[in-house]
């Protein structure tokens, strides 16, 4: 989920692009349970304007949810919606608990080794299927990848706008060094 601060929106998924030729399009959610996506209608373009509710119809193979949406009747309708970010109040999330964040609460933060030196910021969060994955820009303008998980990221501190690794930024070059010599 990606957001814009200043209208307190999130971006709940993207049209992806038409489907078929009865209107219907792809999106591409970025809820943890695709279909949720579903629930959180209507959906707000990135200035707050009301867009349209969707309806899940079906999925196709490469994980984008195919949807119908009010008043897109045909795939040239459709074809002009590609690229859209839809958008919702953060109101309407649901409160995470202690340790649980929204990745969009973590993008931008500070990158502080365990010796507590700043080496970067929280560029995005990836998921392939085995878990969370930190991507930050270090200070050498490097993008650097860490596993988001306790034992790698042991204190988000987002009050503080700060992440701190339980690594040093010399072992963090040394993994990557490494990995790469194995190739």
């Amino acid at each position: 989920m990606a957001t814009d601060n200043d209208n307190n929106l999130i971006c709940m998924g993207i049209v992806a692009d038409a489907h078929g030729i009865r209107g219907s399009i792809k999106i591409r959610s970025y809820t943890e349970i695709l279909d949720d996506i579903q629930k959180y209608g209507p959906f707000l373009d990135e200035n707050g304007k009301e867009l349209f509710s969707v309806k899940i119809v079906g999925h196709t193979t490469k994980g984008l949810l195919i949807c119908n949406v009010e008043g897109v009747k045909d795939r040239n309708q459709a074809e002009e919606l590609k690229g859209l970010e839809l958008y919702i109040k953060r109101e309407l999330l649901p409160q995470e608990d202690e340790d649980e964040f929204y990745h969009v609460d973590l993008m931008g933060l500070s990158v502080i080794d365990k010796d507590g030196k700043n080496i970067g910021s929280v560029t995005t969060i990836h998921n392939f299927g085995a878990g969370d994955i930190l991507e930050f820009k270090s200070i050498d303008n490097r993008l650097e990848v860490i596993q988001f998980s306790l034992a790698e990221v042991p204190n988000v501190d987002i009050k503080n706008k700060k992440i701190t690794l339980s690594r040093t930024y010399e072992e963090i070059l040394d993994l990557r060094r490494s990995s790469a010599s194995k190739k």
